[in-house]
């Protein structure tokens, strides 16, 4: 991987404005409107790809502890967006957008607690 974490993370933390998210769909019609044109999309996906790779060095007994959290709530930042874009309105979608910031904060918080824990290094999570 060519970023670190912390780096994914605050990438997609700067898509957090409305007019960030680029809609990208034509008028009057919620079909047009697909996830992978959207830039908010691609970095948690990058992200998920992130997490998965770093929490394999996780201690085993974390296995259904903070492995599984920091993967639930980064697929979950992702997932979030694709179902958004499925939705009939434009403010359905904003609604879905604005979970998915909620699911990444909750990734910035298990990575800032796997480094104090020692799980993941500082340098790691830095850019």
């Amino acid at each position: 991987m060519s970023c670190s974490l912390e780096v994914l993370w605050s990438w997609g933390m700067t898509f957090t404005s409305r007019m960030d998210y680029r809609l990208n769909r034509a008028p009057d019609t919620h079909m047009s409107r697909y996830h992978r044109k959207l830039d908010a999309f691609h970095l948690r996906d990058s992200l998920v790809i992130g997490v998965y790779r770093a929490t394999q060095t996780f201690p085993s007994d974390e296995r259904f502890g903070l492995i599984s959290q920091i993967r639930r709530a980064s697929v979950s930042a992702a997932s979030t967006i694709v179902e958004g874009c499925g939705r009939s309105t434009e403010q359905e979608l904003i609604r879905y957008l604005d979970m998915s910031l909620g699911s990444l904060r909750e990734v910035g918080y298990y990575l800032d607690l796997a480094v104090r824990l020692e799980f993941l290094s500082p340098e790691a999570a830095r850019p």
